[in-house]
């Protein structure tokens, strides 16, 4: 008794056999090219990954965050991290210079002075002629996985101190979700671009 592979080996010149095979080493060869590129956009997109990550924090935080914000069609993005005198990123729009503070943490809500700190920096740029805008940006309660996370991070009084200070707020899975709709094309740069310069909680 002979199984399928054996019966195969001698019967793979049959025509309609040999077309069949043939089928299935083109439809092999379709899903290695679509497995390939597959990989490639999860290694274009993994900064999307990295802004919601258990854990993100620091630096790998920061530099997704402006892999975010060019993937979204800004041109001038700095990381400026580094220098402890300035957020930990500068977007330079037309008349406008936006300035990021990012912190990843294990707590469901961003003390006041780590949300403060956005204010601190936005006071210190003096560029006559441009318009000067701050978000501070959290990865709370980052022990969860993204979904399960405490839905409403700012307070009332965070919001209020926002408001008043002339920044924004966000999180870090509103602007994944946000990325998913930029992509889907219900949402468009042109209107990313004036919600993140609005003050206090960022929504659309």
């Amino acid at each position: 008794m002979i199984n399928n592979k054996e019966l195969l080996k001698y019967t793979k010149e049959i025509p309609e056999i040999k077309e069949q095979l043939k089928e299935l080493a083109f439809i092999r060869n379709e899903i290695k090219k679509h497995q390939r590129r597959l990989k490639s956009l999860n290694i274009k997109y993994d900064f999307l990954y990295n802004i919601i990550k258990i854990g993100s924090t620091g630096v790998l935080l920061e530099e997704s965050l402006r892999k975010y914000f060019l993937a979204i069609g800004y041109k001038n993005v700095v990381h400026t991290g580094k220098d402890n005198k300035k957020a930990d990123i500068e977007i330079r729009y037309g008349n406008k210079v936006i300035l990021i503070e990012c912190k990843g943490i294990i707590r469901p809500t961003p003390s006041e002075a780590e949300v403060l700190q956005i204010s601190k920096f936005k006071h210190r740029i003096n560029e006559p002629g441009k318009r000067i805008f701050g978000i501070f940006i959290v990865n709370h309660d980052n022990k969860k996985i993204f979904r399960t996370r405490n839905k409403n991070p700012f307070d009332d009084q965070k919001n209020e101190d926002a408001k008043s200070g002339e920044y924004g707020l966000i999180t870090t899975v509103d602007l994944f979700d946000y990325f998913i709709d930029f992509k889907k094309n219900k949402l468009s740069f042109a209107k990313l671009n004036k919600i993140l310069c609005e003050y206090g909680l960022i929504k659309y």
